[in-house]
């Protein structure tokens, strides 16, 4: 979607740009960190921990995934 330059803001496009960098950051970090998930119980988006059967298991509730 285009937007004609007298409608454009210089705020809005460094706020534009900001939170796409934001999308962006978040979407590589959790493609460089297989063990950063939702957890299913909390709603959490954390690093699973590992425990000594192998299991994952997050640091805010405790559940094993």
């Amino acid at each position: 979607m285009a937007i004609h330059a007298d409608d454009l803001a210089k705020e809005d496009l460094l706020d534009r740009y900001v939170h796409a960098r934001m999308r962006l950051r978040a979407l590589s970090a959790s493609a460089d960190n297989p063990n950063l998930r939702t957890c299913t119980r909390c709603g959490e988006r954390v690093e699973m921990r590992r425990d000594s059967g192998g299991w994952s298991v997050c640091p805010a509730c405790g559940r094993y995934a």
